[in-house]
C-alpha cells in the first residue's frame, strides 16, 4: 500500500495535488548537490553528491556532527550559499533560474539567534516580508496578530514591545513568527532551539509539532542533538564528516536498523528507549479502571471491578474526575469512599505523552500504574510498565522502509533515479538503489 504516516497523518501518493494541507507545502528535491569551498579542484569539499526528497508536509531533519555540511546544505536551499554542482528543486522546479531575493521572499527561515531587528518592534519584526511584498497595512497588522496567537504570544502584550524586553523563548516564538508571515510552503529551520535552556526547548520543540500538524508546511531542519531529531523528523539525513548521506529513513527505521556503524554510534546505544518516542499514551490500549465515587459505598466500588477485585480503588468525583487512590482493603461495604482518604491520582499521563515520558514516570512511582485521562481530568484507563514494554517490542516490527512513492517522471521517482533513500551503498554514504524512497 503507497501510504505511510507522517506525524499521525495519512499522506499517500496524491496528497500533493488533492490535500488542501499539502497545497500549502512545497516537495523539496537535491539531486547530486556537491558544495566545493576555494577556487580549486582539491578546495574543502562540503557536500559531496548528496540525494534528497522531501515530499510536501513533512519535516525532514538533518543531523550529523559539526563540519558534515548540514547547515551548508540548508543554505544552498535558499542559495545563501551556490551549490559547486548537481541541482535542487522546489516544487519540481529548479531554484538556479530564480532571482535569489524572490526566491528567499517565499521561503521562511529560522536560525539559533533569531536575528530579530532589535530597533523594531515586535510587530514591526514579524511583518518584514509582507511588508516587502506590498501587502496592506491592514493586512499586514492582521496577519502579525493571527501569527502571534499561533504561537503562544498575546498580542496585546507583545506587539509594541521590542526584543530586548522579550524572554529567550519569547524572541524563538517571534523568529517562527516571522518565517511564518507570509505563508510560505517550506521553512528552513537552522538550529532554531540550541540557544535557550534544555526546558524551553523542550516547550519549544512541542510548540512547533503543534504548529506543524496545523499549518503542514513542509520543513528542514537542522540540529547536531540526534534526540531532537527523532522527536521532530518525519524523515531524518544523518551526515557525516565530508558531506555525505550516511542513512535517510524515517526515525523508527533509523533506529531499529542502522545501515552502518557509524549511524549505530551515532544514534547512540539507547536506541530502544529512543524508539520509545516515536509512540504515545493514546495508541496503547489501556487496561479497565477500578473505580470508586466519591460518596458511594465502597462496595459499589468492587461491584465494578467484578471478582478480584483490587486492593486500591481510583477515587472519582460527581463529575468524573480523578481525585486520587483509595485503599480499600479492609474497609466495610457499606462505608462512603472518602476524599480525605484518598492518595494524590499519581501517575497521570496523557494520551498525547510519548512512551518514552510515561515509562520514566512510572518509574518515578515505583511501577504503580499510569492513569490515563482525557482533557477534562477523566481516566480512560491504566498504563503498566510491562505494556511499555510490549509496545517496545512492536516498534521493532512497525518499522518497515517507507513504501511511499513520488510522482510517476519527478525528480524522485525510483524509476528515474538510481538511488533511494535508506541503505547504505560503499563507503560514499550513497543510498543504495532499489530502497524504497520517501516521496510524496
Amino acid at each position: 500500500m503507497a501510504e505511510n504516516t507522517l506525524r499521525g497523518r495519512a499522506l499517500s501518493a496524491t496528497d500533493a495535488g488533492t490535500s488542501p494541507r499539502a497545497r500549502r507545502a512545497a516537495t523539496v528535491a537535491l539531486e547530486h548537490v556537491s558544495k566545493r569551498f576555494g577556487d580549486r579542484a582539491d578546495g574543502q569539499l562540503a557536500v559531496d553528491d548528496l540525494d534528497l526528497f522531501v515530499p510536501a508536509g513533512a519535516t525532514c531533519v538533518l543531523v550529523g556532527p559539526s563540519g558534515c555540511g548540514k547547515t551548508t546544505t540548508l543554505r544552498m536551499v535558499n542559495r545563501l550559499i551556490e551549490p559547486s554542482g548537481g541541482r535542487i528543486l522546489i516544487d519540481g522546479a529548479p531554484i538556479a533560474g530564480r532571482d535569489p531575493t524572490e526566491l528567499r521572499r517565499g521561503i521562511g527561515y529560522v536560525i539559533q539567534q533569531v536575528g530579530l531587528f532589535p530597533h523594531q518592534t515586535i510587530a514591526e519584526n514579524v511583518e518584514v516580508v509582507p511588508r516587502l511584498l506590498g501587502w496592506p497595512a491592514a493586512r499586514r497588522r492582521e496577519r502579525v496578530e493571527e501569527l502571534l496567537r499561533l504561537v503562544g504570544l498575546d498580542p496585546a502584550r507583545h506587539l509594541r514591545r521590542y526584543p530586548a524586553e522579550l524572554s529567550g523563548g519569547e524572541r524563538q516564538r517571534v523568529g517562527v513568527a516571522r518565517a511564518l508571515a507570509a505563508d510560505p510552503p517550506l521553512l528552513l529551520m537552522d538550529e532554531p532551539f540550541g540557544a535557550v535552556d534544555p526546558i524551553v526547548r523542550a516547550r519549544l520543540q512541542e510548540e512547533l509539532l503543534r504548529l506543524q500538524r496545523e499549518l503542514g508546511k513542509t520543513i528542514l531542519f537542522v540540529t547536531h542533538d540526534i534526540d531532537e531529531a527523532i522527536r521532530m523528523g518525519d524523515l531524518v539525513a544523518v551526515m557525516r564528516q565530508g558531506g555525505t548521506l550516511a542513512q535517510f529513513a524515517p526515525p523508527a527505521e533509523l533506529l531499529a536498523r542502522p545501515a552502518s556503524d557509524f549511524v549505530a554510534r551515532f544514534v547512540g546505544t539507547d536506541r530502544a528507549l529512543k524508539r520509545l518516542t516515536l509512540r504515545r499514551v493514546g495508541e496503547l490500549t489501556p487496561a479497565s479502571v477500578p473505580l470508586a465515587v466519591a460518596g458511594e459505598p465502597v462496595g459499589a466500588g468492587r461491584a465494578r471491578a467484578g471478582s478480584g477485585a483490587p486492593g486500591r480503588l481510583l477515587l472519582v468525583d460527581r463529575e468524573g474526575h480523578a481525585v486520587g487512590w483509595l485503599d480499600a482493603r479492609g474497609l466495610p461495604d457499606d462505608r462512603p469512599a472518602d476524599v480525605a482518604a484518598a492518595q494524590p491520582p499519581t501517575p497521570l499521563l496523557q494520551p498525547e505523552t510519548t512512551l518514552r515520558d510515561a515509562l520514566s514516570l512510572l518509574l518515578d512511582a515505583a511501577g504503580s500504574p499510569g492513569i490515563v485521562v482525557d482533557g477534562a481530568g477523566r481516566p480512560m484507563g491504566l498504563v503498566t510498565v510491562e505494556a511499555i514494554t510490549a509496545a517496545l517490542q512492536d516498534v521493532d516490527g512497525d518499522a518497515g522502509p517507507d513504501t511511499r512513492q513520488a510522482p510517476p517522471g519527478g525528480p524522485s521517482d525510483p524509476s528515474a533515479r538510481r538511488d533511494a533513500p535508506g541503505a547504505m551503498d560503499g563507503d560514499r554514504g550513497r543510498p543504495a538503489a532499489g530502497t524504497p524512497l520517501p516521496g510524496g
